[in-house]
Order: C-alpha cells, then structure tokens, then sequence
C-alpha cells in the first residue's frame, strides 16, 4: 500500500507534493491535500483537492541540473556583502590549495 494510502487509512490527513503516472505513463507533479471524511468514527469518504505542478517541477529540475553543470566546471567561491567567505565549491578549493575551513 503506498503510504499516503497508508496514512490515509489511519485517519491521518495528507498534503504535499506526489508524482503520479497518466495514462499513457507520463510523469505528472501534483500538489494535494487529501482530506477525510468521517462518519460515526469511520472514514467514508477522502476528499482530493489537487493542482498540476508538473511544468515547475520540470523547470526546478532543469535548474538543478543546470547548477550542478556550473559547480562541477566552474571555481566558485560566495561571499556575504562585508566580504566574508560564505563557501566555495571543490573546483575553487583545489584551485587555490585551501580547505573550506581556512578560508570561512
């Protein structure tokens, strides 16, 4: 049993983020809350409120990937607005010989 199925059958409300399967099996985002329905003490009904949120998982996705291509072939360091080190990525840390520790 999938578990917001799982918790569902507790008697416990559900929310978040869950893929989903079309017909045709195309991933699809949704974004729900599963709300129960109670009478006498039993669950009757579970209420599904839902939106697609396909297209911006897609788009963090290709995000994501796209700032790890960055990280992995780029020496990146950040710095707060007064200067100070807030990190550096490997590529940046080999480059200049120094540890994370040394330089934050």
């Amino acid at each position: 049993m999938p578990p917001v199925l799982a918790e569902l059958s507790a008697g416990k409300f559900q929310h978040g983020q869950f893929l989903r399967q079309t017909k045709t099996g195309d991933d699809v985002w949704i974004e729900a809350a599963y709300n129960l329905v109670m009478q006498n003490g039993r669950v009757v009904r579970i209420l599904k409120i839902a939106g697609d949120i396909t297209a911006g998982k897609f788009a963090a996705q290709d995000d994501e990937n796209r700032l790890t291509a960055i990280d992995q072939s780029h020496a990146i360091i950040e710095f707060e607005r007064d200067g100070r080190v807030v990190k550096a990525n490997e590529n940046f840390l080999a480059a200049m010989g120094h540890q994370l520790s040394e330089i934050v």
